[in-house]
Parts: structure tokens; C-alpha cells; sequence
């Protein structure tokens, strides 16, 4: 017996994001190469900021522990 799948709720933002490059992309606004990008940089950029996050946080112990 297959599970059942439970439908992806998104954002507002995120579903009129995704509405706004599908538009794009049918429109040939964007090439696979910008399309990828923009799929990919919040991903990307919510991990920077963890790093950054992380490394600001350990400097700040470290001067602590001085």
C-alpha cells in the first residue's frame, strides 16, 4: 500500500517567487543558467549566513575565554 503524500504548503512569498519565474521563464526571459541561480541563492544564502553566524559566534567566545 503506498503512503500518502501530503501536499507542500508554501509561503505567499515563496509561491508568487516561484509564480514570477515560471512567467519569466516562459516569457524567455531567463536563460537555464539564471533560472538555476535564482532557484538556488536562498539556499545558498541561508547557509552563508549560518556560517557567518557561526564564525562571529565563535570569535566572540574565543575573546571571552581570553
Amino acid at each position: 500500500m503506498p503512503a500518502r503524500h501530503l501536499p507542500v504548503r508554501l509561503s505567499g512569498h515563496k509561491t508568487a517567487r516561484i509564480e514570477r519565474l515560471a512567467r519569466d521563464w516562459t516569457a524567455g526571459l531567463l536563460s537555464i543558467a539564471r533560472l538555476a541561480c535564482e532557484l538556488r541563492w536562498p539556499t545558498w544564502r541561508r547557509r552563508q549566513q549560518g556560517r557567518a553566524r557561526w564564525y562571529h559566534h565563535g570569535t566572540r567566545l574565543a575573546a571571552l575565554a581570553t
